[in-house]
């Protein structure tokens, strides 16, 4: 009689601690994978009025951010969409990353958005994202993922470089040609 109690307890214990670990290892895979996104520098270039290609703007900001798979997985494709003020413009960007450069379609965007495709990017590899943003006022940004189970953990920047121009050395205008 107790030689059946052991055989019924081992196969109950052991189907259980088999599901146990079927739901760990299933979790573990679902769950959400982080892209560390960092602002690297982010400095105003200019508190003048500016033209740029026939717009008038109030100022010019540049901002630069690494983004790091910090995750252990690769990804095939990656959407993501970088976000200014509303009423800015990114007026020039650049990407420096292991593959080469990827550029931002401004086709299907607003002014004031970049949007990337980013095509294999593998564990431990870093992009490095390089823009100048005219007419910011709020000081707004925001970067998502477009691609479900990734999420950016931002790191925003401790303090903005302002120039040092004392007041009675503004110009009234500055015009840049592109």
């Amino acid at each position: 009689m107790p030689s059946w109690i052991v055989y019924i307890i081992a196969l109950l214990g052991g189907g259980l601690a088999g599901a146990f670990v079927t739901r760990y290892f299933v979790m573990r895979d679902r769950r959400l994978k982080k892209l560390a996104l960092r602002t690297v520098r982010e400095e105003v270039r200019s508190i003048v009025p500016l033209t740029i290609k026939n717009k008038q703007f109030a100022n010019l900001t540049y901002k630069e951010f690494i983004l790091v798979n910090s995750t252990n997985q690769d990804f095939e494709s990656l959407d993501l969409i970088f976000e200014f003020d509303k009423e800015s413009e990114v007026v020039s960007e650049e990407t420096h990353s292991k593959l080469g450069i990827n550029k931002c379609d401004k086709a299907i965007t607003k002014p004031s958005e970049c949007t990337y495709v980013i095509k294999n990017f593998n564990r431990g590899q870093s992009i490095i994202f390089k823009f100048e943003v005219a007419g910011i006022t709020k000081n707004f940004f925001s970067a998502v993922v477009d691609k479900t189970g990734v999420e950016l953990d931002i790191e925003a920047a401790k303090a903005v470089e302002k120039p040092s121009i004392s007041p009675s050395k503004y110009v009234s205008k500055t015009t840049i040609a592109q």
